[in-house]
């Protein structure tokens, strides 16, 4: 899983960098082998003006489920980091639950029923 870390002039520290990586590893490090690639990006919703308005965007590109997005919006960068990846965690079990149960569905045998004798 490679992870990409994207800030938008807000200038993130290394530090705060790590802290990322080792977030997601926790949140969807059980993915592994269907996240090739994720992609975090880090904004200012309102730029200098100040409020809660820090923002990150997680997203998850699978293998075979297509592009998962989770965003989490809070007054630092630790809060929005923390509700993004649990949301990405959550959003990725449920694409995960839903490509099980519509495998089961499509692969489920046809029944077929017994010819009546005679017809």
């Amino acid at each position: 899983m490679r992870i990409e870390i994207r800030d938008q002039k807000l200038g993130i520290s290394k530090e705060f960098r790590t802290k990322t990586v080792d977030r997601l590893q926790l949140a969807v490090g059980r993915f592994g082998p269907d996240l090739p690639r994720v992609v975090v990006r880090y904004s200012d919703l309102n730029g200098p003006r100040g409020g809660v308005d820090k923002c990150c965007r997680i997203a998850l590109h699978t293998v075979g489920f297509g592009t998962v997005v989770a965003e989490g919006v809070g007054s630092n960068l630790s809060s929005a980091l923390a509700r993004a990846s649990d949301r990405a965690s959550r959003a990725m079990s449920r694409v995960r639950a839903r490509a099980q149960f519509r495998k089961r569905v499509r692969f489920a045998p046809l029944v077929r029923w017994p010819q009546p004798l005679g017809s």
